[in-house]
């Protein structure tokens, strides 16, 4: 125990204040103090510094914050001097920190920050995951979320008593995950092979304390892995044609993680290839509307897998199918043959060539029995029923039509299957044609002749002069009739060496006047507009001479 005395003037002796050493009872300030009236004072070095307590109007000591040893000198009234020695020092603190906060992974340190007190110290620290130290200032490499917590060290001076306890919170801060950035997508055109070597980027990534690993993963038209661990980057590698999607993944030492991903296309834009190819093929049935034919296999290839090859026909024959066309039923006419081949990437190439079926076998067709008629009474013509011709062809009849020549001139449209049935017939003979007609052009023909007796009083000009060609007659009298047959009007020339005037009289089938035209020899006549469908004879006189002709309005 350290003290020292102060004199009082009253008391005639001195007061104690008493020190323990190096641990301040006081709350840091040491009086030397007398009751109130008495003038004694303190004086003391410059370098301790004082206050006034006015109150008392003494003076009282103030400690320096650090240990020391002084002397007072107290003087009383009278002048008596008594000297003291007092030692003296600050409370023994410890304020502990540390160097935190900290990242998974990271190093440690511990700071007691002790002073005051007699040294040397001693320190016992205690903390979470079972932590102990002896050391003032401690370190704890590679931390974890289990080193989080409060720790505590407890301070001993060279005095052993008292004891300071006292604690510092650790935190462990890493619980923000990992960034990163990948790079763009990459397309690149690919000409040779199924994949094309292809250089990537790597990716930018980042994290507030420390990445422990960057691993990648490939899939779609490519699959790899880097594998798990360490900072790995796709770099320059093989990729499949097709699109490939990469994803990167980063990982910190708090095992949060983030991901970016990217796409690689490769484009193959080689188009496959036939090697061999088939020439247009030309054959004949023998029978019925269609032959089987063996189709000659193509030859083709690609740069990269085994394309798709693909048929179709068009034309006489519709059909489709996949790979090889091997013998393949194909119809009378044309057909289009193109054969596609298409890649994985749908580059596509296409070959064409043409199957012709020919169809040279005839219709064949039976006309019916010749028919003889009687007229009635003084009539010219007659309604005759006509029986249809029997008629078959291999494949198909495309058209049936019949033309009449003779005492009646008429015939069918040119298309579609037409009959003769019951018409009306002229005086006379009349031949009726019919021609079959198969799609292929092969025709067939037959005839039968339709005979109309009349009576002596019958006008015989249709008789005797019908005819569709034009006529000249021994005078040198020429009439041209155009167009014969006709659907409109008829238009009628003539070429004489006679300048007479001409006349023109025109009768019907049933031999009844219906028009009479007058012309001279140079002049062009149109005529028959109104006309309907018929034979119509022509009795053109020019002076004495005199011809006919046949025009039929169909």
């Amino acid at each position: 125990m350290k003290h020292f005395t102060c004199l009082s003037k009253s008391l005639n002796q001195g007061f104690i204040v008493t020190m323990i050493a190096f641990f301040l009872i006081l709350s840091g300030d040491v009086f030397c103090q007398v009751s109130k009236g008495d003038k004694a004072f303190v004086s003391k070095p410059v370098t301790m510094g004082s206050k006034t307590d006015e109150t008392y109007g003494g003076q009282h000591y103030t400690f320096p914050n650090q240990r020391n040893i002084d002397s007072f000198k107290i003087n009383d009234q009278e002048g008596n001097k008594k000297v003291r020695t007092v030692v003296y020092a600050k409370t023994l603190q410890s304020d502990p920190s540390n160097s935190g906060p900290f990242c998974v992974g990271g190093k440690l340190t511990l700071f007691a920050n002790t002073s005051g007190g007699e040294p040397p110290y001693t320190f016992k620290w205690s903390g979470p995951n079972a932590f102990t130290s002896t050391s003032q200032d401690t370190t704890l490499s590679n931390v974890s979320f289990l080193d989080a917590g409060m720790y505590t060290v407890t301070v001993t001076d060279n005095a052993e008593t008292p004891v300071s306890v006292t604690d510092t919170t650790i935190v462990i801060k890493d619980n923000i995950p990992p960034t990163i950035i990948c790079p763009n997508n990459i397309s690149v055109n690919n000409t040779i092979g199924c994949s094309k070597n292809v250089t990537t980027l790597n990716p930018v990534f980042s994290d507030n304390c420390s990445v422990s690993s960057v691993t990648w993963t490939i899939s779609g038209a490519t699959v790899d892995t880097s594998g798990a661990g360490g900072i790995r980057f796709v770099g320059s590698k093989p990729f499949n044609n097709g699109v490939s999607t990469v994803e990167y993944t980063v990982k910190d030492n708090s095992f949060r993680t983030n991901a970016c991903i990217f796409t690689i296309s490769v484009i193959d834009i080689a188009k496959p290839n036939f090697v061999t190819s088939n020439t247009d093929i030309v054959t004949s049935v023998v029978s019925g509307c269609s032959k089987n034919i063996a189709i000659p296999n193509v030859g083709y290839n690609d740069n990269c897998k085994v394309p798709l090859l693909r048929w179709a026909m068009s034309g006489a024959t519709i059909n489709t199918g996949n790979g090889q066309m091997g013998t393949a039923l194909f119809n009378v006419g044309k057909t289009k043959v193109a054969y596609t081949l298409t890649d994985a990437q749908g580059n596509y190439r296409t070959l064409f060539f043409t199957v012709l079926v020919k169809d040279q076998i005839v219709p064949s067709i039976t006309c019916p029995s010749n028919i003889v008629a009687n007229a009635v009474g003084n009539s010219c013509s007659k309604y005759i029923a006509t029986a249809a011709p029997v008629f078959e062809d291999n494949c198909s009849i495309k058209t049936l039509t019949w033309q009449m020549n003779g005492a009646t001139v008429l015939s069918s449209p040119l298309t579609d299957i037409r009959f003769v049935s019951t018409k009306n017939f002229n005086s006379g003979l009349t031949t009726v044609i019919y021609t079959l007609k198969d799609p292929s052009g092969n025709t067939s023909s037959c005839s039968f002749n339709v005979q109309l007796n009349v009576s002596a009083s019958c006008p015989s000009i249709i008789a005797a002069k019908g005819a569709l060609e034009n006529e000249e007659n021994a005078a040198g009298l020429k009439v041209i009739l155009s167009p014969n047959p006709t659907t409109t009007s008829f238009k009628l020339r003539l070429v004489s060496a006679n300048k007479d005037p001409v006349e023109v009289v025109v009768y019907n089938n049933e031999g009844n006047k219906i028009q009479q035209l007058k012309t001279n020899y140079l002049q062009n006549v149109e005529f028959g507009s109104h006309y309907v469908s018929g034979t119509y004879l022509l009795d053109v006189r020019q002076g004495e001479n005199r011809t006919t002709i046949v025009g039929v309005k169909q």
